[in-house]
């Protein structure tokens, strides 16, 4: 917000300068460098939030409706709890198992928890669940499903910081590469 309305104001001066006959022969001369961004700011205002955050490797400083691929990569990512909720509810109603959880651990990553007395209707050979654990009191499962449904939510989060990152490094670029009038301004 600032650098826009800094060299909006900047580019504004310049303009309603420019039309007066008792001017110094200096301003006269730097009239021309005080203004001209303006498409450089533009395509900055609509690429980066007003308020980005700190830390660049979170993501979250590239605007929403800059980049309509990044726009959907969000959207899958961020739609992770709603989707395995869903898939929690279909595995339910698919085992007759009320009890089954889909859970989530930096080790297993995503798994399914039944309560032990269910895990024979998840251990038949034709229930497409692949056992991977077995607890005290409850066995962990896996499914092809969900191993997908994960895969796809921890992708659609990686490319999403990738294309925010290279979005930045663009708009480094063009920075840099107005290094010069910038500093003139």
């Amino acid at each position: 917000g600032q650098l826009r309305d800094g060299l909006t104001g900047a580019r504004t001066i310049g303009e309603r300068l420019a039309g007066r006959e008792d001017l110094p022969v200096l301003i006269e001369r730097l009239l021309p460098d005080l203004g001209g961004h303006g498409a450089l700011v533009d395509h900055f205002a609509r690429a980066l939030v007003a308020s980005p955050p700190t830390e660049r490797g979170q993501g979250g400083y590239i605007a929403t409706g800059y980049d309509a691929a990044l726009d959907e990569l969000r959207v899958t990512s961020g739609n992770a709890r709603r989707a395995i909720a869903a898939l929690e509810a279909k595995y339910r109603e698919e085992t007759g198992v009320a009890a089954l959880k889909i859970k989530h651990n930096n080790v297993l990553g995503y798994f399914i928890e039944v309560p032990a007395r269910h895990a024979d209707t998840l251990m038949q050979a034709e229930s497409g669940f692949t056992h991977r654990q077995t607890m005290a009191g409850a066995m962990r499962f896996n499914a092809l499903a969900l191993h997908e449904e994960a895969s796809r939510i921890t992708e659609a989060g990686a490319h999403a910081l990738a294309a925010e990152d290279a979005h930045f490094e663009g708009l480094v670029a063009e920075a840099v590469a107005a290094r010069r009038a910038i500093a003139a301004t």
